[in-house]
């Protein structure tokens, strides 16, 4: 069974062992048998929040928590003001665009995010090509 709870400090640091953790974040962790299976939440990136999701062969098979988690998240930072939300889709995540889309997502080329903001996006994203960012803006 999976246990979701807040995502802290030492959550990243065991998850991400090779990549950089991201400066400012909040999220959702999933749990079993002890052990971080799954990680997702905000994260500041250049200065824009920038939605993050990461899961092991395990967390992935807990993918309607996952969602659910996922999706009150987004629906929190929306309600607490944000303007625009960003989103790096990573393409092992099959589903991830039909779920972005029913959040109000819709991708960007990379000629729509800033030029100096790639760089930046590939550091913290390894999975970012320029081709797999999506935006959501306030209406």
């Amino acid at each position: 069974m999976i246990v979701v709870r807040p995502l802290v400090p030492d959550d990243m640091r065991a998850f991400f062992t090779d990549q950089t953790i991201f400066p400012t974040v909040w999220g959702h962790v999933g749990v079993v048998d002890g052990k971080v299976e799954c990680i997702g939440g905000l994260a500041q990136v250049a200065g824009r929040q920038v939605a993050f999701y990461a899961a092991t062969e395990t967390g992935l098979r807990y993918r309607l928590a996952l969602v659910k988690t996922a999706s009150r998240l987004i629906t929190r930072a929306k309600a607490s003001g944000r303007r625009v939300l960003y989103a790096v889709i990573d393409p092992a995540f099959a589903g991830a665009p039909r779920w972005l889309v029913s959040m109000g997502f819709r991708p960007i080329d990379e000629y729509e995010a800033p030029v100096s903001w790639h760089e930046e996006l590939q550091t913290f994203f390894p999975a970012y090509n320029g081709r797999n960012l999506w935006i959501w803006k306030a209406g």
